[in-house]
């Protein structure tokens, strides 16, 4: 079983939802979707088994998308951040 936060995000699918399929600004529902799926993605890796931190990385600057999700990735996945990630887990910091 998934254990669902209720966030803001959620709260706008539900509002497009209860509305049923009326009208609605594309723009709107998409952003909404959006939001939504960003969260959905979010609470399945912090369900994921083993998972005790969840590690978020935003580039700015890159020439791509392509560029910025591979320099997202390896940040990410450097034990030189993920090390200290877990100390502040042990220690309780984090």
């Amino acid at each position: 079983m998934i254990n669902v936060e209720w966030t803001p995000q959620l709260q706008i699918w539900q509002w497009f939802w209860q509305r049923g399929a009326g009208k609605v600004d594309e723009t709107k529902f998409q952003e909404a979707l959006d939001l939504l799926c960003i969260e959905l993605s979010k609470m399945i890796a912090r369900d994921g088994e083993g998972a005790t931190k969840l590690i978020i990385s935003e580039v700015e600057g890159a020439k791509s998308d392509d560029d910025a999700r591979k320099i997202a990735r390896s940040v990410i996945s450097s034990n030189l951040l993920k090390c200290p990630v877990y100390a502040m887990i042990r220690t309780g910091e984090g």
